[in-house]
């Protein structure tokens, strides 16, 4: 009787621990393949500021947010950025490159937010992380538009924002 009941529990014992390897793969499989818990969860916007007026040029300031809302470390390689505008009295024509948007012929900067003396940013999770830099818009421009991209550390994926604007008008001295 006794070798009995040992028999039964050498087999519950077995049981738990197969549903325990079961209920473990799932919550894996739930975890880091179906919700990508190991990967970046990056909501990642840009802006142009216009501080000042001078000299001819508005002194602007173009804006990379990321905001990682993912649980891993994000790193971002490649962080660049474009400034164009369409100037007063130009033509405004599409581009059939870009789906027959508006064409933006004028490339006022171009650039990284990232300093040469570094290889990549990162941003901690739950983090939001702030990247500038400062241009200067000339006064014949009447709207820009603002490309940034960067790319994830594995090399195959990238992510990308814009903005476009119009420029204020030059105020009076």
């Amino acid at each position: 009787m006794i070798d009995l009941i040992e028999k039964y529990i050498g087999i519950g014992e077995s049981l738990v621990t197969i549903s325990a390897i079961i209920i473990g793969g799932i919550w894996t499989y739930n975890n880091f393949i179906h919700q990508r818990q190991n990967k970046a969860l990056i909501d990642f916007t840009v802006d142009v500021v216009f501080h000042q007026f001078q000299e001819g040029y508005w002194i602007v300031e173009l804006v990379g947010i990321i905001e990682n809302k993912g649980k891993v470390q994000n790193k971002i390689y490649n962080f660049n950025f474009d400034l164009a505008s369409i100037d007063h009295n130009q033509p405004v024509n599409l581009n059939p490159e870009y789906g027959n948007q508006v064409n933006f012929p004028n490339i006022i900067s171009e650039g990284s937010f990232l300093p040469k003396r570094s290889e990549y940013f990162f941003n901690e999770p739950g983090l939001t992380n702030k990247y500038s830099f400062l241009a200067k818009v000339p006064k014949s421009a009447s709207v820009i538009i603002m490309h940034s991209w960067f790319s994830y550390s594995d090399g195959k994926h990238s992510h990308s924002a814009e903005i476009t604007k119009k420029v204020p008008n030059k105020p009076e001295s």
